[in-house]
Parts: structure tokens; C-alpha cells; sequence
């Protein structure tokens, strides 16, 4: 059998964090903006996609078919105003001189408070972390020579700090913003387009011209993914979430070669060591290659105690396979990817 099992084990309470806001006289004011977690000029557009927060669309435009948990506005009163203040605090991102002009992927790179700029078209890969102050001012600039969009893939952005929250990171582009199975934090400003493919966005998603959503979410959250897995080892891994908790995690886990994809698994504790009994399962998880002997998976749990485990695969044949709680195998094939 060439089915491993992998996870992490980690029992913990998960305490709240206290909100900073950012200092006013330093970020860029959104205005009405800021109450959207989608925020378009022509369309927004969803597949499979889940929006948590308001959702509003310019005069003229639509709203497709979302999930939305918030309040849609289309052409209204609200949206117009909201858009107007967004057209302004575009503009004045566009002024703001830059501390530093940024080169690569930012793959590994930890950056303090500032205005970064890339002259022009950024793509972005790895992890981003952000070092400072739940206060702090982070602004990043796409295109600032005229033309260049953002493009994100397999791109992370963390805080330093176990459970660090920031409503001061803000994304400027030039042009179009396009994210790809990205684990992204911050308020995005986009100058045309802006297109989420699966991954997630923590904060805000606000463009010029239409937002495309497939098989993502967009939460206005301001709180980035804490890392909760310091270490490996061949159990699952327990956490204890309740209203208060973050809202989502990372599980961190060592990378074996040659396998075809991943599942995950969550469960109770009355179904600990074995997923047989697991409530839901999730397979082909993405997970992010970390560039060294690391993967990392991203879980959204409910709240309660609850077990995760992934397991590693080769073929679609081996996906649910395991390790019960006597150490023994699971034979492939016994479930085809379900609990």
C-alpha cells in the first residue's frame, strides 16, 4: 500500500485577540467603501463562491448568482456612494510615494510598516509575512509606472504573531488582480478586473470593473490565517474552536514526493486515530507547497472539538486510506474519498 497518512498534533484553547484599529492621519480612507467585502463597477460574478459581507455593484451593473452573507447592493443609494469613495481612495493610493521598490515573487520575505512598489506587473508565489504593530500600515503598489496587474498564485499572506489582526494592509494595481488558489489578506483596489479562483481573500475584494468569483470566498475579516502546526507527527490533530476563534487554520505537514493529491478529513473525539467515522471530509484538498519540506492545507472549522487528518495518495484508488486507532491500515478502495 502506498498510502501514507499525515497530520499534525496539536490540543490547545483558542483565546480571542483584541481588535487595533489603524491610525486614521496613515491609511488610506475607503470612506463607505470600507463596509463591502465585494465591491464592483460593472458585475460580479460567482461559481461555487461564498461572500461573507456586503456585496455592492455600481449603477448599470449586476450582482450574479452568489452566496452571499450580507447585504446585496445593486445601483442603489449605497452602492453608488460606496463606489465614488472607492474611485477616491484609488486615486489617492496612486499618489502615495513608495518607500522601497520591490523586485521577485516575495516568496519567504518579511516586511515591516510601509508603501512598497512594483514599477510594474507583480506575480507573486510563497509566503508574504507581515512584521509590525496590529496598528501597522502595510500598502503594496502594482503598476506603478503606468501599466501592470497583480497576479498571485499559490501565494500566502501572514502576520507575524500567533493570531495577529490588521485592517491596514491594503493592495494597489494598475490594472487587472487575479488570484489562483491564494490564501490572500488586505483590501485589494484593482484598476480593471479582479478574478479569484479558488483559495480565499481575508478582507476586502473591490475593483473598477467586474469581480469573478469561482470556487472561493471572500470574508471581510481583517484577522490573516494564524499557523497552528509547529510540528509533525502521524496523529490527528485536535482543536477546540468556539465563536471566538479565528476563523480559519493552517495545517502544516511534511511533504512526500511523488503523490497525486491529498484528502481531509474532520471528525469528533469520539473518532480519534480513525476517519471511518468522520462527520464531513474534503477531497483533493489544495495545499501549498512552502518550497521545502513543508506542505500546508487550509481547514475552516465548525465550532466544537474537532479531529483533522490528511491523507496522502497515490492513484484515485488509495484517496481514503489511513490509519485506524490500532495502527492498522485502512484498505484502499473501502471508501471512495467520503467518511
Amino acid at each position: 500500500m502506498k498510502t501514507q497518512l499525515m497530520a499534525v498534533l496539536m490540543s490547545f484553547l483558542i483565546s480571542a485577540v483584541p481588535f487595533h484599529a489603524a491610525h486614521a492621519q496613515s491609511a488610506p480612507n475607503l470612506g463607505s467603501a470600507g463596509n463591502f467585502a465585494v465591491l464592483a463597477g460593472t458585475t460580479v460574478m460567482c461559481t461555487g463562491a461564498m461572500i461573507a459581507g456586503d456585496v455592492g455593484v455600481n449603477l448599470g451593473g449586476s450582482v450574479g448568482a452568489c452566496t452571499v452573507n450580507g447585504t446585496t447592493h445593486v445601483g442603489d443609494s449605497d452602492a453608488v456612494q460606496a463606489y465614488a469613495d472607492f474611485l477616491a481612495a484609488y486615486g489617492a493610493l496612486a499618489l502615495l510615494p513608495c518607500d522601497l521598490v520591490l523586485t521577485g515573487t516575495l516568496a519567504g520575505v518579511t516586511l515591516p510598516p510601509g508603501t512598497y512598489c512594483f514599477d510594474a506587473a507583480a506575480t507573486l508565489t510563497g509566503v508574504l509575512t507581515l512584521d509590525g504593530d496590529s496598528d501597522g500600515i502595510w500598502i503594496f503598489k502594482v503598476g506603478t509606472g503606468g501599466t501592470g496587474a497583480l497576479t498571485g498564485t499559490n501565494f500566502g499572506v501572514v502576520m507575524s504573531g500567533a493570531n495577529g489582526c490588521s485592517n491596514g494592509v491594503y493592495w494597489w494595481s494598475a490594472q487587472a488582480a487575479t488570484l489562483t488558489d491564494s490564501d490572500f489578506f488586505g483590501r485589494l483596489l484593482a484598476g480593471t478586473d479582479l478574478t479569484v479562483t479558488r483559495g480565499r481573500v481575508k478582507g476586502q475584494a473591490l475593483a473598477k470593473g467586474a469581480v469573478t468569483l469561482t470556487g472561493t470566498s471572500v470574508l471581510h475579516d481583517f484577522c490573516p490565517i494564524p499557523e497552528v502546526s509547529p510540528s509533525y507527527a502521524v496523529f490527528p490533530a485536535l482543536l477546540d474552536k468556539n465563536a471566538l476563534s479565528p476563523t480559519g487554520y493552517y495545517l502544516t505537514f511534511q511533504r512526500l514526493d511523488g503523490l497525486d493529491g491529498y484528502n481531509l478529513y474532520e471528525g469528533t473525539l469520539g473518532s480519534w486515530y480513525s476517519h471511518a467515522g468522520a462527520a464531513g471530509s474534503v477531497c483533493d484538498v489544495f495545499v501549498t507547497d512552502l518550497g521545502t519540506t513543508e506542505m500546508r492545507a487550509s481547514i475552516t472549522p465548525s465550532e466544537g472539538n474537532h479531529y483533522y487528518l490528511i491523507t496522502a495518495y497515490n492513484g484515485a484508488q488509495e484517496g481514503p486510506s489511513g490509519f485506524n486507532s490500532a495502527g492498522a491500515e485502512i484498505p484502499a478502495g473501502r471508501n471512495m474519498c467520503a467518511p
